[in-house]
């Protein structure tokens, strides 16, 4: 099942009317008036902190939280690289040409901006825990319909929208590389626009859906990209018996993660990140029967198991091995081994 709780992604979003008068995003007085708009009406996702660029001396900008690596260019026409801190995972992706080129400048708050005071459309880019957000604000219909996002991917890497209209970077190995938010859109009154995501070879391609002429501009697309399933984990003592002490996992997925709950693929590729990051795991005697706890997790009830800081999974290795199936007929929790 589908669990739509984050409303951020690859989005459209609209400034309200109050913002029209800075979406220009001019790169000097206006840099900091766009990034603040941008995140007033596209807060981070739950658990998510923005992280501050630093200037680098070749003119890029780079951000670095405890997760994740972004490196902003100097240029729009350059490209950004995106890793994970805990993996090593590295996804490279071009801004969208569609745009009109401008150089880099960093905004109070740490957003990275490219605009241009004569151009129809701008970009903001902003690091955070888990993901990188990539906006474009678009100032009228001359913006166009649609901006590409070109990944530089080894041969025989996929690019998947799934149903809920999120995107599954795959490697060749059948990898998980990286994921990207459903988009949504908004107008500058806060109507919903229609938008979807489109593959075109390596590129991830944002379509709008509406009649361009008819929009109440600025509209912002904003593309939110994450890199990891696993958010952090954590060892604790939840069974005794008989002198013998039962340890649980409780395991922080990301939001992406979350947002794609219901989806077997990333459940089988979540419990495989787990697994490479914490070393707990291999030394576990039920290692199989957590696998199913958590994919059972992941499938049920990811975006419906709601606590401070985002959802969390427990995985019990005094649990008895069932299988799959009937882990996620007793709800997750098969009986006690012990």
């Amino acid at each position: 099942m589908h669990r739509r709780l984050i409303s951020c992604a690859l989005v459209v979003v609209a400034l309200m009317s109050w913002s029209t008068a800075v979406v220009s995003a001019h790169p000097g007085d206006n840099a900091s008036q766009a990034a603040d708009s941008v995140t007033r009406v596209a807060p981070p996702v739950q658990g998510e902190v923005q992280t501050r660029a630093i200037r680098n001396p070749d003119g890029s900008y780079s951000t670095r939280s405890a997760h994740t690596k972004t490196s902003a260019p100097a240029n729009s026409r350059g490209k950004l690289a995106f890793a994970s801190s805990q993996s090593s995972r590295t996804l490279t992706i071009g801004l969208p040409a569609e745009v009109t080129p401008a150089d880099a400048v960093l905004s109070s708050d740490g957003s990275v901006v490219y605009g241009s005071v004569a151009g129809p459309s701008s970009i903001i880019v902003q690091g955070f825990t888990n993901g990188v957000r990539m906006s474009t604000t678009l100032t009228s219909q001359d913006a166009g319909s649609s901006f590409s996002y070109p990944l530089d991917l080894q041969k025989g890497s996929r690019i998947e929208v799934q149903d809920n209209g999120g995107v599954l970077i795959v490697g060749p190995d059948g990898s998980f590389l990286g994921g990207l938010l459903p988009p949504w859109a908004k107008d500058r009154n806060g109507a919903s626009v229609p938008t979807h995501y489109t593959v075109q070879g390596n590129s991830v391609v944002q379509v709008i859906d509406a009649n361009l002429a008819a929009l109440a501009y600025p509209v912002v697309a904003d593309p939110y990209l994450f890199i990891d399933l696993i958010d952090h984990w954590q060892w604790v003592v939840t069974y005794t018996h008989n002198g013998k002490n039962g340890w649980s996992d409780y395991v922080w997925p990301t939001p992406w993660a979350i947002n794609m709950s219901g989806n077997p693929v990333v459940a089988v590729f979540g419990w495989s990140e787990l697994v490479s990051k914490d070393v707990h795991h291999y030394i576990n005697t039920n290692v199989d029967g957590m696998s199913d706890q958590y994919q059972c997790h992941q499938i049920l009830f990811a975006g419906i198991l709601r606590i401070e800081g985002g959802a969390v999974y427990h995985l019990d290795e005094y649990r008895v091995h069932v299988g799959l199936g009937q882990t996620m007929l007793d709800q997750c929790n098969p009986p006690y081994a012990w």
